[in-house]
């Protein structure tokens, strides 16, 4: 099949970082391949590209699909001698995953990164036997001066009741898990300790866990007052007027009590606190048999559930909660303390033993290319005419940092993703990453050189219509930005790729 107008621009679109937004079945890899083609066409070699994917059978995949597509130059002209040349580079091209990259850049600079040359990684298994056996030995050292240290020996007490202190390691190794995804864990950890530090007369709204408790208990008012608002004009319909006068009012109420919650929780904590006790008047009696009777009941039920939540989440005032923040504070500074303490005694472990796990190659790797002293980064970017990566909305922020370093600053970059495919937020994937390219870049038709541009591929190729519309139909309802991180509008819908073609009777 040809290619569509919007998969012709992403496969053709220079000048800049490239992002592809590509659908389900839009038919990405087929770009991505046609994109390399077209490069070798012009004189490229396969080489010249570095291609990175997510796991080593999509690579496999793509390095099929790509001798084949050379292989259908090659039909069409046999005596091609650069063609044929092109298989035989095709089968060390630098295509594969980040962990296989790393590594391959990091046994090439091991001078650079001071580890030794035959240093092995270990399996996950292999790394957490290690990093319990550090932490081990930390804990035992933190026992003998937990006199000396108030706030170790309350994050002791807190977490390390009982006969052993088998959920306190379990705490610590969570939170090292974690940070890892960042570009740089012990400036992360760092970051944290510091926002423990909230000045006298701060309102418990302006602390970032304030925020955060503010702003959902916002959206969440927003959200149940336009459906009990939906409701209410359900009501209004004629023929509906004895329900009306039954449910009208009780929903007039509650939904202007939600509107004042969502206003309040803009203001402050206290704002918030004050108006958190919705009201639910008692409804009137209805003997009729409307089925929207059932649906204003049920939506009540659920809503008032919700509403009960935030009594407990303001129950207390900012001043009580800021008191308790100062009283654990020391606590969580212990805790983050001595997590950012696992992560140097793991790193020196490792160096001893001349090992490594899959998170320091990515680590290391990238303080080589921050490191502007060594040429590394300008080097490794001039050595690849372009840096593919597929799957981006699947990445980190140490990721990230690489791809950008690698590709000249993001110059040379080009991605392919689905934010509404992401499903590795427990791997600790950022899918953020990918949205905040989406909505900063200009569509590539209207994109000035050197711009950031997007494409977005929305023909879906593998379903018809029927499918494609349900689909549709269940997204738009649903995805909202703090519900799958975008509206699911006109733009991100899918269309039908293929004509329909009916099934036989």
């Amino acid at each position: 099949m040809p290619l569509t107008p919007y998969q012709e621009l992403a496969a053709e679109s220079r000048g800049g970082a490239r992002l592809v937004s590509a659908a389900a079945g839009s038919g990405k890899t087929k770009v991505l391949v046609e994109r390399l083609m077209r490069y070798v066409d012009r004189g490229a070699d396969i080489d010249d590209f570095l291609v990175i994917t997510y796991t080593r059978a999509a690579a496999g995949e793509l390095r099929s699909r790509i001798l084949s597509a050379l292989g259908e130059r090659i039909a069409a002209d046999p005596m091609n001698r650069r063609l044929r040349r092109q298989t035989e580079l095709c089968c060390r091209a630098s295509i594969g995953t980040i962990d296989s990259l790393c590594g391959r850049f990091l046994r090439e600079n091991t001078h650079l990164a001071g580890i030794s040359p035959d240093y092995r990684v270990i399996e996950p298994d292999r790394a957490g036997e290690v990093r319990a056996n550090v932490l081990d030995r930390l804990l035992e050292k933190l026992y003998d001066r937990l006199d000396a240290a108030p706030g170790a020996k309350a994050l002791v007490d807190s977490f390390g009741a009982g006969r052993n202190d088998d959920k306190l390691a379990a705490l610590i190794l969570r939170l090292h898990d974690a940070v890892q995804s960042h570009a740089d864990p012990a400036a992360w950890l760092d970051s944290q300790r510091s926002a423990l530090a909230v000045p006298e007369g701060t309102d418990a709204g302006e602390t970032v866990w304030g925020r955060y408790l503010l702003s959902r208990a916002a959206h969440q008012a927003e959200y149940w007052a336009a459906r009990i608002e939906a409701l209410r004009a359900e009501l209004a319909q004629p023929g509906r007027e004895a329900l009306a006068k039954a449910y009208a009012g009780s929903l007039d109420v509650t939904a202007e009590m939600l509107r004042s919650m969502a206003r309040a929780a803009s203001l402050g904590w206290e704002a918030a606190r004050s108006a958190c006790a919705v009201e639910f008047p008692r409804i009137g009696a209805y003997k009729g048999e409307d089925p929207l009777a059932q649906s204003v009941k049920s939506a009540r039920a659920d809503c008032k559930k919700a509403c009960e939540k935030w009594k407990h989440t303001f129950a207390d005032g900012s001043e009580t909660l800021l008191r308790e923040l100062a009283e654990t504070a020391p606590a969580i500074d212990a805790l983050l303390s001595l997590t950012l303490e696992l992560d140097r005694a793991y790193a020196a472990e490792k160096r001893r033993q001349g090992l490594c796990d899959f998170s320091d190659q990515e680590h290391m790797m990238l303080r080589l290319l921050e490191d502007g002293s060594n040429g590394l980064a300008a080097a490794l970017s001039a050595r690849y005419t372009e840096v593919l990566v597929d799957e981006y909305q699947d990445v980190n922020a140490c990721q990230d940092a690489l791809f950008r370093l690698l590709s000249d600053n993001g110059r040379k970059l080009f991605m392919v993703g689905d934010v509404k495919q992401s499903i590795y937020r427990f791997r600790l994937a950022d899918p953020s990453i990918f949205l905040e390219k989406y909505e900063s870049y200009e569509p590539a038709e209207g994109a000035q050189p050197g711009q950031g541009r997007k494409v977005l591929l929305s023909h879906n190729f593998r379903s018809g219509a029927e499918v494609i519309e349900s689909v549709n139909h269940v997204f738009s309802c649903c995805m909202t930005p703090k519900v799958g991180g975008l509206y699911y509008t006109e733009a991100e819908a899918l269309r039908e790729g293929v004509p329909h073609i009916s099934l036989p009777d």
